[in-house]
């Protein structure tokens, strides 16, 4: 592998010159019983902090990472790094001091290597980044997170744990978009963090279960007026008198509407509601919207303005590659895709 890298930048005096390239993507699979399994790919990043003196993007997938050398041109980072720890790589990412965006992925779908991944992740001191503007972290929860003025931060979490978490506290004016991904969960009450983050502009659920029928969950208490949220679970039990977010997509299996207060959803500028069964105040709430129709399965929605449901919405963190493709942050190239 590293014989192939080292033709791949023309090491050894080839004709195009390493230092003229712009981005690169490179995905590395190890295995366990792989001996000085980084050597290679710390040798090309060793290569490229001394040969490839223009690149701007680096795109990095790969269950271990070693440490990153000093890119001092390189502004937009991707790391999708498995379960592993991350942290000689979070020490090192102060050394990129031109960085723009970073993008950090964590694999928590076994549970064991959730709690690892979780309970292992090192802090993120990145205020001394002055040019950091976008910061995506899926599946990582650092023990502390400083950021500079003016970054924008999404988060993604798998797990009650992370969702609750008092390290989001701290940036809580940076907080953008927060995603709580976990199709076996349930919730009971909002974090506080969705509360209190007065710049969130959107809130995305995928549980099993939200509020329960003692206990419906009252949206008008726990979104933010200018929020778009996003619903997907197999049981919701919702209040939602009084709410007035800008948008609301909500789709489930078992949806129990609180009866003894009535749905306001007229103050709320576009609604989509998909259903099977619906228990509650189903009059009241299918005055309030403007379009019903029948779907396949037995299924039914309501719909309220153009706000219609998406199973890929559009990113808006500003850091992976579909974000700085849009934004001409980075070559379109189908090998990045």
């Amino acid at each position: 592998m590293a014989d192939f890298l080292a033709a791949l930048l023309h090491e050894d005096g080839g004709t195009d010159r390493p230092q003229e390239l712009l981005q690169l993507q490179m995905v590395c699979e190890y295995t366990e019983t792989d001996a000085d399994s980084l050597e290679p790919i710390g040798r090309l990043l060793a290569h490229l902090a001394h040969r490839a003196e223009g690149l701007r993007l680096l795109c990095l997938t790969s269950s271990k990472l070693p440490t990153l050398p000093q890119l001092p041109s390189l502004k937009h980072l991707i790391l999708d790094q498995g379960s592993m720890p991350i942290t000689a790589i979070a020490r090192s990412l102060l050394e990129l001091t031109a960085l723009e965006t970073l993008y950090i992925k964590c694999d928590t779908e076994d549970e064991d290597k959730s709690c690892a991944a979780y309970a292992d992740c090192p802090e993120l001191a990145l205020a001394t980044l002055r040019y950091l503007r976008h910061v995506n972290l899926i599946g990582l929860v650092p023990s502390r997170l400083t950021l500079p003025p003016g970054a924008a931060l999404h988060v993604t979490v798998t797990h009650w744990e992370a969702a609750h978490d008092s390290v989001w506290h701290s940036v809580l004016p940076m907080l953008r978009s927060f995603t709580w991904d976990d199709p076996d969960g349930d919730m009971r009450e909002m974090p506080d963090l969705v509360e209190r983050a007065g710049n969130i502009t959107n809130i995305e659920l995928n549980l099993q279960c939200i509020g329960d029928d003692r206990r419906p969950l009252q949206v008008f208490q726990v979104f933010q007026p200018n929020v778009k949220v996003s619903i997907r679970c197999w049981v919701a039990c919702m209040d939602l008198w009084g709410g007035t977010w800008r948008h609301m997509s909500l789709v489930t299996n078992h949806l129990f509407l609180d009866s003894w207060q009535h749905p306001r959803l007229e103050y709320c500028s576009d609604f989509y509601l998909e259903y099977s069964s619906l228990e509650g105040s189903q009059s009241s709430t299918a005055r309030a919207c403007s379009k019903s129709k029948k779907l396949c399965n037995g299924r039914k929605c309501l719909v309220k303005g153009a706000n219609l449901y998406s199973e890929d919405p559009r990113c808006i963190c500003g850091a992976c590659l579909s974000c700085l493709m849009e934004s001409g942050k980075m070559v379109d190239d189908p090998c990045f895709r």
